[in-house]
């Protein structure tokens, strides 16, 4: 098919979708003098729409809120906050009417450059749209279960070549030094836009052959649903081939790298053969099932074509077993998952729906919920309520006058923010539920023990209030490289304040501090004082690093902090990184 033609019948899709959705009223172009240079901007602005609804599945009045194309746009065309699978999108889009070229280097620069001012939080000079989109970018940046997905789409036939690739690369290569991908980028191109429109937003019915069910079960009635055990490589391969399609009717996608996603990789990579025994398993809904003779009479292996295939429960499972098969194929080769699998026919829409709605809608127990079980928490508990503090440790209980009571979601990351343990710090920013993950070894049993004070705890939860607000307050104040440092730094900041505190303090292990403005006061020029210290190490040793990386990096966060700890200091920084940099992730 002529790629003029191809052209002309994602125009006129586009118009379907977008036609009245897509802003033009900041344009000085009149549509019927100037009709050619008013098209080509609709087209480009809808395509960027477009790709948002490919990355996300969003309808297209949602996608197209999301367009910030206009002049001052820093290269970035569309923004949208993905907050089901937990990424940012960041799109540039051109329109080649001529269905032809690819991106020039000159294109990839004012991308790359607008990516790496928004992750920076820096939208000086940006136009009004753009700066609407503040607050989600600032958030996503903020929360460190986000990732960033880069997007450049455009109509030509082809794909970007190395050389104009590098301002892009060398943007994605100062996220590297990290476990994990932060920050990632896509390209769509003529084809990829085709193939979307022609297939629908949703794409075909999914259907998989040769499925292999190892000890396989049936259940006939009211619906014939088949379960039993499959390889983990086979649920990879699903991903490889279909992605965030395979989870049309489930309630979510895959939320990439968030805390029991990380888990459920670490033992992915490290120990397979145990992955069965931690994971729920998946459960499919398919139009059809058909069991093949292939794979003989007896249910020890059975054969199986599934045809209407969505996977309704167990889409992080799915999306983490893809992540680890595409880095790592021989170790996810040697896990087993549990698999349902509910033939409903091509009439099972509403019990369809029921059936995902109550999957997953269960109460899922985690790690944090056992912290409960230790006797320890009581004596917390019981020694506080002598100094009229409430202290709550069990979930669901909510702080509801911080005068009088403090609660374990707060004390966790205090504790460990005290800690003269690193690792501990770089967790309380990153991923504090490692820190409860097992009530029965380390962190938690270094956080909590017989030997914790409970005064002390109170202590610390009271500073941790003061530093902040603090943070939250001048956040909106400070200068660019200042707020990034307050932001992403507020954890290492808390680990300063809290130890020069400590010091400074003869009684804080054993008597309560108050809520006074001389303690405020003595916290707050801490804060600023650390703020500057901070500061002047980043442009020392990481002048070149964005600040969001140096905090998410575990050696370079443990770098910052024995610099302001008056540690080893700048230039003796190698020793002991790499195991902290391991023990971090192994947590």
């Amino acid at each position: 098919m002529g790629d003029k033609l191809r052209i002309s019948r994602i125009e006129t899709k586009l118009r379907e979708l977008l036609g009245d959705k897509v802003d033009m009223t900041d344009l000085r172009l009149d549509p019927m003098t100037q009709k050619d240079a008013y098209n080509d901007h609709f087209c480009s602005r809808a395509l960027a729409a477009l790709t948002i609804q490919i990355c996300s599945g969003v309808d297209a009045t949602t996608a197209a809120n999301c367009i910030t194309d206009g002049f001052n746009d820093l290269g970035i065309d569309g923004v949208y906050k993905d907050e089901e699978q937990k990424k940012l999108v960041l799109v540039q889009s051109k329109w080649r009417k001529s269905a032809t070229g690819g991106i020039s280097q000159e294109e990839m620069y004012t991308l790359s450059q607008g990516a790496s001012r928004a992750v920076s939080m820096d939208l000086t000079g940006a136009n009004a749209k753009l700066r609407a989109k503040a607050g989600e970018i600032e958030s996503s940046i903020k929360d460190f279960s986000y990732t960033v997905e880069v997007v450049f789409c455009h109509t030509g036939d082809q794909k970007c070549r190395p050389y104009p690739m590098r301002p892009m690369k060398e943007f994605l290569d100062s996220f590297s030094d990290q476990s994990g991908e932060t920050v990632s980028f896509k390209e769509f191109a003529l084809n990829d836009i085709y193939d979307f429109l022609s297939k629908g937003q949703c794409g075909p019915d999914i259907s998989i052959e040769n499925v292999e069910i190892m000890n396989w079960g049936v259940v006939d009635a009211p619906f014939k649903a088949y379960y039993g055990i499959v390889s983990a490589a086979t649920i990879g391969q699903w991903y490889a081939a279909h992605g965030n399609k395979l989870f049309n009717k489930n309630i979510r996608f895959y939320k990439g790298d968030t805390e029991v996603n990380q888990g459920m990789c670490d033992v992915l990579n490290a120990d397979p053969e145990s992955f069965f025994y931690y994971n729920n398993g998946v459960k499919l809904l398919c139009k059809k099932i058909t069991r093949k003779i292939a794979g003989g009479t007896s249910n020890k292996v059975g054969m199986f074509r599934l045809d209407g295939v969505s996977l309704v429960n167990g889409a992080q499972t799915s999306g983490s077993i893809g992540r680890i098969y595409g880095q790592n194929p021989n170790s996810v080769e040697r896990a087993l998952v549990l698999i349902q699998m509910i033939e409903l026919g091509n009439g099972g829409e509403t019990k369809a729906t029921q059936i995902t709605r109550l999957t997953n809608t269960q109460n899922r127990i985690e790690g944090r919920d056992f912290v409960a079980l230790d006797p320890q928490q009581e004596r917390i508990r019981e020694d506080l309520r002598f100094d009229n503090v409430e202290y709550l440790y069990k979930s669901g209980a909510i702080v509801v006058d911080p005068t009088k009571q403090i609660g374990l979601d707060e004390a966790i990351v205090a504790q460990a923010c005290a800690s003269s343990e690193y690792s501990y710090v770089y967790l309380a920013k990153q991923r504090v539920g490692a820190l409860t993950e097992d009530i029965e070894k380390a962190p938690y049993k270094v956080l909590f023990n017989g030997a914790t004070r409970s005064r002390e705890l109170v202590n610390n939860v009271r500073v941790m209030r003061m530093v902040d607000d603090y943070v939250q307050r001048c956040q909106k104040q400070e200068d660019v490289e200042r707020k990034n440092c307050l932001i992403h730094g507020n954890r290492v900041i808390l680990h300063w304040v809290l130890n020069t505190v400590k010091k400074r303090k003869p009684t804080y292990e054993s008597q309560i501090i108050d809520n006074n403005i001389e303690t405020k006061t003595l916290v707050e020029s801490l804060c600023a004082e650390c703020l500057e210290k901070i500061v002047g190490f980043i442009h020392t040793k990481y002048e070149s690093v964005p600040i969001m990386m140096i905090f998410k990096t575990p050696s370079k966060n443990k770098a910052v902090i024995m610099s302001i700890d008056g540690g080893v200091g700048a230039s003796g920084l190698v020793q002991g990184q790499l195991d902290f940099e391991s023990e971090a992730n192994k947590c």
